[in-house]
Formats: C-alpha cells, structure tokens, sequence
C-alpha cells in the first residue's frame, strides 16, 4: 500500500468523522505533497493516487484500525507516514483550527509510539522544512518567461489564406464551396495548427532540456505566462474571427443569440488552448541566470550576518519605495487624464454634432469596412473609408476613443486597492526587519561585536520578515505590469484622440502628429531597436561573406547553361526559367552583398579627421552595387520581354553613370587625369544605354565611347602606377566589352543570351525588312513615290509577311502606323490592312484599332471605319481615357462629314 494513499484514506476518515467542513488545511496539504513527491511521482499520478485515497476512506473503519495497518508499513514508510500526517497537523494549527488539532494530536499519541524520539524530532523538522519552503515558494525554482504568440498568429495567417480562396475561386467545385471552406476552417486548420504546434513544443522542450544540462541544474522549472499584450491580440482575433465568419456564412441576425455564443465558446476555448499549451519559447540562458538573480534577491540567503542584513533590508526599502511612487505616478496621470477624456465625452454628446444615429451610423459604416476586407472589395472599403473620415465620421470615432481612454484609465485607479494591501504587507515587513536589526546591533555590540546564541535568533527573524516582504513585493510585479498595460493602452488612445483631431485640419497634419506620437513610443526603446538590427545585420553578414563566392559561381553556372540552351534552342520554357533565376539571383547578389564591407584600397582611404571621409566613399561603393543590381533586373525584364524594362533600366544606367562621375579614380588624386576616366566612364555607360533603348544618337555616342576607350587603354599604359585597381579593371573590362560589341553577332549574343547562328541571321533579316519598310528613301522606301521604288517596297513588305509572328503585334501596329502616315498606293494599303487585321486578331488592343481607323479612312472607307469606332466605344481605354474619346469623336465627325459630302 502506498504510503500517500495511506495519509489521504487517514485524513479523510478524520475529517469525515469529525465533520470537518473547511478545506484549506486538506488543499494546502495536498498543494504540499504534490510538491514534495514531484521528483517521485508525475503529477497526475499523484493526484490520482490522493483521490483513491479519499474515495476508500471507509476502509480505514477505526483509528484503532488505523493504528494495526500503520504497523503492516517498514519503518522507512512509517515515518513518512508521520511526517505526511504531522503536516497535516501543523496546517490545522496554522489555520487555528484548535478543537481539530486537539483532537487530532490525542489519536497521534498512541500511533507516535511506535517510533523513536530522534525520529519524532525528524519528523518535526521535515515538517518544518517543508512548511518553509512553501512559504518561501522553494520546493523549486521557478523561470517565468513570457510565452509566444506565434503559433495563434500563424493560424490567423493561414485562415485569411483559405478566406482569400474561397472568395477568389468561387468556381472552384472544391475550394469555392463552402462546405470545403466551412470543414477547413473547424476542422482541417486546427488539427494542421495543432500538430505543428505539438512539434514545435517537442522541439522547443528538446532544446531547452539541452540548456539545462549544460547549465548543470535540475531543481529548475519553466512557467510560460503571457503578457497583457498577448491577452489583448488573443481578444482581438478572437473578435474578427468571429466577424469573419458571420459574415462569410452570411448569417442572419434573428439568429445571433444561438451562433454569437456557440462561435465564441468554440473559438475562445480553441485559442485559450493555444495560448495555455502551445505558447513554449526557448530561453537563452542570460534569460534563466536573470531569473535566477531575482529568485535569489527575493527569497534572501539563508545565512546572514549582521551586515548583509542592513543591505537587505536598505534593497526592500528602495524597493517599496520605488514601487509607491510608480503607483503614485500612475494613479496621477490616469485621474488627469481620464478625467479629462472623459470631460471630452461629455462635451462631443452634448453638443449638435453628435447624435445617436451619427453613431449608429458610424458603427454600421465601420462594419462595412470591415466586411470589405472579408470579401477583399476594395469598392466597399473606399466607400466605407469616406464616410468613416467625413466630419460626422471623425467627430463619432473621437467619441468612441474619449469613451474607451478614461475606461483605460480608470482601470489603472481600480488596481491600486490591492496594490495598498500588498504595501502595508511589505511595510510591515520592513519595520520589523528594522526593529530587529537594531536590537541585533545592540546585541552584538554588547558581546564585542562577536555573535551569540540570541543574536543568531533574532538574524532568522530578520530573515523570515525579510522573505515575506519580498515575496509581498513580488505579487505586486502583476499589478504594476496591469497598471502599465493600461497606462499605455490609455495614453495611446489619447494620442489617436489627437491624431484623429487634426484630420480637422488636413490629413497632412495628422500624418505629422502621428509621427510624433510614434517617435515618442519609440524614442526609449531606439537603441534596443538599433542594437536587434546591427545583431541581425551582423548575423547576416557573416553569414553571406562565406557564400559570396559560391553565389557567384552559381550565377556564373546559370548565365553559361542559359547561353547552352537558348544558343542550341533546347527547351525554350526552361532556359527562360533559367534567365530570370539567373538575373534575378544577380539582382540579389547586389542587393544582399549591401552588408558585407566594403573593401577600400590604401590609396582611397583618407587621413581627414572627420569620421565622414571614409563613410563617404563605402556610401559610394554601396551605391555602385544599388545601380548595378537595378540594371540587371532591366536586362532581365528586357531579355523576357516583361514592362518596366526600360524604366529600371535608364534608372540604374543613370545611377552608375553619376557614381563613375563622384568615385575616386586615381591614387595621388591628379584631377586631369580623374577628370578624363571620370568623363570616359559616364559616356560609356551612357553610349551603352542609348544603344540598348535604341534612342537617336546612339551612332554618334558609340564614336565617342569608342574614342574615349582609346585614350583610357592609352593612358593606362602610360599612368598605370597613378591608378586605382578598380579604375584598371572598370578601363580592361569595358575595352573588351567595347571591341566585341562592335560586331553584331556580339551584340546578338550579350543582348539574347545566345549564339545561334540561325537565330542571328533570322532577326538581322527582320532588322534589314523594319529598314527597308519603315525608313525613308535614303535607308528604305515608306515614303516610296516612283514605280521602282513602290515596287522594292510591296516586295520588302511581301518578304516580311515571313516573319510576322517573329515580329509580334505590337511592333507590327508600328509598320502598319508608319506606313499609313506616309503612303497612298492603293496596292501598299491593302496589304497594310491585311498586316493591321492580322495584329488585332493577334492582340484586341484599342490602339490598334485606332491605326486601323486611321488606314479606313484613308482608303476612304468610311461606313467600315465607322464600324470599328463602335467596337472601340464599347472597349476599356487606358491612359488618358478622355482624351482617346475625344479623338474617336473627331475620327466618327470626320466619317460621317464625309460620307454626307458623298452622298
């Protein structure tokens, strides 16, 4: 039999036979046990074995009985049966229990022969011990580490994923139902969330197990409790969680009263679940030895002399103090400020402004914002925005906030009742410490400064008074952290009462004053934040400094597998997966190698005394990296043909063209010298650019740029020890760039990706066709007058009907443009209607029907032109819509002007 098993059948018996009807002693006692057997038994199994107990207390029948089976027990299981009913014993005194003790001490006179008097006073002081080390909360030391959210936050993220799904594939047979919908959200989602959680916690125990060890302590033990801060977030998405599904559902309101509840229990039971059980965060063991400090400043050492008393008791002192004046402050502020938003209350209600149906009406306008981003309809969210901040909109919402600041602050008022037990707890505590410590003082002095007997008495009272005072000090770290929590809630509210006032103003003023409102939250934590970016980017920079060089062969890899495929044209869909990969690896690169330090030579850092010197020119190589990566993503999107090519393009060719003009180019700073590679550098850059986006003036800027490179290879030679390494590299690099591009294979190979010979030969002849048709008579025929001109442009545009697909719509439309601007043979015309007929059925783009328009009516085919303006009025039209109106008004004017003179 179970010794424990044994004491709860005894103890009940007692307590049943003598009809004992408080139950603090029995709690405490079993709180007791359960602490001390911890190590033996797991919990529950504790728990279990005390309830078989108490459920069998009939078996014990008699005390006399009770006495003949304590004999059946060894002597090692008697005494700690003892000592189990001795506790139980010493719980009754302490709760002046005296008719229970009485007779509960004259039945344990007959059962306390049976073992010896050393035993007994063994027994006394187990008992003793235990009762010390729940007053002083030591049976094991407790880590309090705040918990995550994490685990709640990712199954909020992955709930709108699913909401975003059903809303946008509702012809999905599967995820646009909503039974699919309806069993993911109660049933997929939580078992998915809770096993990631169950093995994020194995996880996150296995690691913090590992802590321990190596820290060499097994008396420790985790509490995870959550902050005010996660409590609210938890509330929060509780509440649109259950908005989300009222109105996902579409449930009617008549049934509020059977759903609001049901979600709320499920839904609430579901997160508190969450956060209770699956809320464990690895601690570092800075976190765990500072925790260990306070356990130790709180509990005081076991041994003091008369000298760590006085600095004991002087740390409650201080302690109490600085906790009252806090409290003080807090109280102040919150009746200040409550009061004077609630004041505010009082004055919007009053006054004509406001009434119930403007707040009625802005609740129902913010619920409507909020059903927008459910149905993700921007429509419903701008116009609900617009009456949200109208003049009613603003003046209801400070309303509301006025209404919910002085509630903030009232909260922090209410708190301090109990924060005042608490303080005369500790004050108490304190004083006769102090009295104490002054009659240890007298006493040591009288016996030549050297301890006694009665000394060493009065130390464990200052020590036991000194405990208490902590432990009192430490419930009240709850109450101040609710009161802070408040405090902040409430003044931020004020300020948001503030911000939302200046939309009175312009929303201009209110962006400034909630910048200043933010600066102010933030200005004490700056360098906490300042010092978590520089640990990341440091982290990171190590990190990317040792796979720089593999990053770079990787791209190098890629770049040469793309220039294998697309030259042999094996699988045209891969190696443009391969470009961008590539390119957009390279964009990376550059972006990513911004953390890592720059490497400046000897000759470029300067001796200024000014810090800004050498930041100044690593600002500079950072910035050479900024353009190089946005000029590589052009090159890719150009390469693909995807928008905005150009535009990153021409931005980070301008960018790397004014770094080539700022940077440092010589060793000795010889500004003639710097002054020539810094020019030759920018015009190559932008001859290169010019080149790429085909602009006029590129033919002339290439003479220049080759000129340029000449005398930069010439005057390297020349001034070689006068240069930077990097000038020689940029000068090497471009002249081998500058001789191969002047070969056109070459610039079809760097502008492709590709040496296909086949490829090459194909897009020079669609270059030589574009010359031929769509330039004057110098370079080609579109403005061809004569027979043998006319006649060389109908077989260039013949010729070209080849490769219109090469071609594609767009740069047909073009031909098609240039060639009804400046041609009027019947002949021409007919095949440039032909070339536009075939570019609309290719891509129905408005402007294309515009060029169109335009040929009809020049054929004078004015009934068909009228006809595509029909088709054009019905189309979406972009850019300047207004002004492509205008102009289809004046083509169908034009039409019917014409077809009247006709007539």
């Amino acid at each position: 039999m179970n010794s424990i098993y044994f004491v709860a059948q005894f103890i009940t018996y007692f307590r049943k036979t003598e009809k004992q009807k408080s139950r603090t002693a029995w709690v405490q006692w079993r709180d007791i046990v359960q602490e001390v057997y911890r190590e033996k038994y797991f919990q529950s199994k504790i728990k279990l074995i005390i309830n078989s107990g108490t459920a069998d207390y009939k078996k014990i029948g008699s005390f006399v009985n009770a006495e003949l089976l304590i004999n059946e027990f060894n002597e090692e299981e008697k005494i700690e049966i003892l000592e189990l009913i001795h506790l139980f014993l010493q719980l009754l005194k302490n709760e002046k229990e005296v008719i229970f003790v009485t007779k509960l001490e004259s039945e344990l006179n007959q059962i306390n022969q049976i073992i010896s008097e050393p035993d007994k006073l063994k027994i006394d002081l187990k008992v003793q011990e235990w009762l010390t080390n729940k007053a002083e909360d030591k049976f094991y030391f407790k880590i309090k580490l705040d918990g995550t959210l994490i685990i709640i936050l990712f199954d909020f993220f992955i709930r709108w994923i699913s909401l975003w799904f059903f809303k946008n594939k509702s012809d999905h047979p599967l995820i646009g139902s909503l039974g699919f919908f309806t069993t993911s959200q109660f049933l997929i989602i939580p078992i998915c969330v809770i096993a990631i959680a169950y093995i994020r916690d194995k996880i996150t125990e296995k690691k913090t197990n590992f802590i321990f060890s190596q820290l060499g302590r097994t008396d420790l033990k985790i509490i995870n409790r959550q902050s005010p801060w996660n409590y609210l977030i938890s509330f929060m998405i509780l509440i649109t969680g259950i908005l989300i599904a009222l109105i996902t559902l579409e449930i009617s309101k008549d049934d509020y009263n059977f759903v609001l509840p049901t979600f709320t229990l499920l839904y609430g039971s579901y997160l508190l679940i969450l956060i209770s059980f699956f809320s464990k965060k690895k601690p570092s063991i800075a976190q765990i030895i500072n925790q260990l400090d306070k356990i130790n400043s709180n509990q005081v050492k076991t041994n003091l002399d008369h000298h760590e008393n006085d600095e004991e008791i002087i740390e409650l002192d201080v302690s109490l103090r600085s906790a009252n004046d806090k409290m003080e402050a807090y109280v102040l502020e919150a009746a200040l400020f409550g009061a004077l938003a609630f004041s505010g209350f009082l004055q919007l209600i009053s006054s004509n402004n406001i009434s119930i149906e403007s707040l009625g009406a802005f609740s129902a306008n913010f619920y409507s914002l909020f059903e927008g981003f459910v149905n993700f309809s921007s429509d419903k969210i701008f116009v609900a925005l617009n009456q949200l901040l109208s003049k009613d909109g603003i003046l209801s919402l400070m309303s509301f906030l006025t209404l919910f600041c002085s509630v903030f602050f009232l909260a922090v008022i209410a708190s301090r009742l109990r924060f005042n037990d608490l303080s005369d707890s500790i004050d108490k505590s304190l004083q006769l410490s102090k009295i104490y410590n002054d009659k240890e003082e007298n006493l040591i002095s009288l016996n030549g400064g050297k301890t006694n007997e009665s000394s060493n008495l009065i130390t464990k009272m200052i020590r036991k008074h000194l405990i208490k005072g902590n432990l009192s000090l430490e419930q009240t770290l709850p109450i101040m952290e609710f009161m802070r929590f408040f405090r902040t809630l409430g003044i931020f509210t004020f300020f948001v009462i503030i911000v939302t006032g200046g939309l009175f103003v312009s929303i201009q003023l209110s962006l400034v004053l909630a910048f200043i409102m933010f600066i102010s939250f933030l200005f004490f934590k700056l360098k906490s934040i300042v010092q978590f970016i520089k640990n990341k980017t440091t982290q990171f920079q190590e990190f990317y400094f040792k796979i720089e060089s593999k990053v770079f062969y990787f791209i190098l890899i890629s770049v040469s597998l793309c220039f294998i495929l697309r030259s042999f044209e094996i699988n045209e869909n891969l190696a443009g997966g391969i470009i961008v990969l590539s390119f957009f690896i390279i964009f990376l690169h550059y972006i990513l190698s911004l953390f890592i330090p720059e490497k400046l030579e000897d000759e470029e850092i300067s001796d200024s005394i000014f810090v800004s010197g050498n930041r100044n020119k690593i600002v500079l190589k950072k910035f050479y990296k900024i353009s190089l990566s946005i000029i590589f993503l052009g090159l890719m999107l150009k390469i693909m043909h995807f928008k905005g090519a150009n535009l990153l393009f021409f931005v980070g060719t301008l960018l790397l063209a004014i770094y080539f003009v700022i940077g440092q180019k010589t060793k000795n700073n010889n500004k003639v010298l710097g002054i020539i590679y810094r020019t030759s550098f920018s015009l190559v850059i932008l001859g290169g650019m010019f080149f790429v986006m085909h602009w006029p003036g590129a033919g002339f800027l290439r003479l220049i740029t080759i000129i340029c490179l000449i005398i930069c290879l010439i005057l390297l030679f020349i001034y070689k020890n006068q240069l930077l390494r990097t000038t020689k590299n940029i000068t090497i690099t471009f002249v081998i760039l500058g001789f191969l591009l002047q070969f056109p294979f070459f610039r079809f190979a760097f502008t492709t990706l590709s040496f296909n010979v086949k490829v090459y030969k194909e897009k020079m002849e669609i270059s030589k066709l574009r010359t031929k048709i769509t330039e004057p008579v110098d370079l080609g025929y579109v403005n061809a007058k004569t027979k043998y001109e006319l006649d060389s442009l109908k077989y260039y545009m013949k010729k070209n009907d080849a490769y219109l697909e090469k071609i594609g719509a767009h740069e047909l439309n073009e031909y098609c443009r240039v060639i009804t601007e400046n041609q009027s043979d019947t002949t021409v015309l007919n095949h440039n209607l032909k070339w536009i007929n075939w570019v609309i059925s290719k891509n129905n783009y408005f402007l294309h029907y515009f060029t169109k328009i335009e040929l009809l009516m020049k054929q004078k085919k004015y009934a068909g032109a009228i006809e595509q303006i029909k088709l054009v009025e019905k189309m979406h039209l972009e850019g300047d819509e207004k002004a492509n109106r205008k102009q289809l008004i004046e083509y169908r004017n034009q039409c019917l002007k014409e077809l009247s003179k006709s007539k």
